[in-house]
């Protein structure tokens, strides 16, 4: 179940594309202008959307203006353009805002849900996709510092032996060891006498 911002200053459109999102098991968010949307994207009104729908004319405001402003506000939100005055330059407008589909109207509930599948689908592979990369980077993290805090000298370096870091024990022998600009990119048996007091 998705949450759906749908913004048509057309009661007619507004309830009839709502019907068939509901039906289709979403939460639908309704706003018959721009100050109601940009209304409902505040965080006290339950934060984002998974997914806004807009028109793009709206008795003089622009829904492509719209589009924008939730690209900077939320960027991981996808934005359907609908509009029933389709032009080359509007078209073209919405690839630049950054719009996951622009559809015709009228639009038929088929091709309303078959949109809204399409465009939460990717954003569920966009949120997995970016949550693998903090897990990573989370990781990253804590196995440097786990590197970094054994008390042993540890070295880590490329399969043709050159050095890539070392952790604080190897920084702090004396001799130098400790300047990793002096050790980094070098062959590992070249810099071997910075590590000679392990040896003594």
């Amino acid at each position: 179940m998705a949450k759906i911002l749908l913004v048509d200053d057309e009661e007619s459109i507004r309830f009839t594309l709502s019907a068939f999102l509901r039906r289709d098991g979403h939460v639908v968010v309704t706003a018959a202008s721009l100050d109601e949307a940009l209304h409902a994207l505040e965080p006290a009104n339950g934060g984002p959307p998974d997914l806004v729908i807009t028109d793009i004319i709206l008795r003089g405001e622009n829904g492509l203006d719209f589009a924008r402003t939730v690209r900077e506000r939320c960027p991981f939100v996808p934005v359907i353009l609908l509009t029933g005055r389709p032009s080359v330059e509007s078209a073209v407008r919405a690839v630049t805002e950054g719009a996951e589909q622009y559809l015709t109207k009228p639009v038929d509930k088929e091709q309303m849900l078959q949109a809204a599948r399409t465009a939460l689908r990717h954003k569920a592979l966009d949120d997995e996709r970016r949550a693998l990369v903090a897990e990573r980077e989370n990781l990253r993290v804590h196995l440097e510092a786990v590197f970094q805090a054994v008390p042993d000298v540890l070295v880590t370096v490329t399969p043709d032996l050159r050095i890539q870091r070392m952790n604080l024990a190897a920084r702090e022998l004396p001799g130098g060891a400790r300047d990793a600009r002096q050790t980094a990119g070098r062959r590992f048996d070249e810099a071997l006498g910075l590590f000679a007091p392990l040896f003594r």
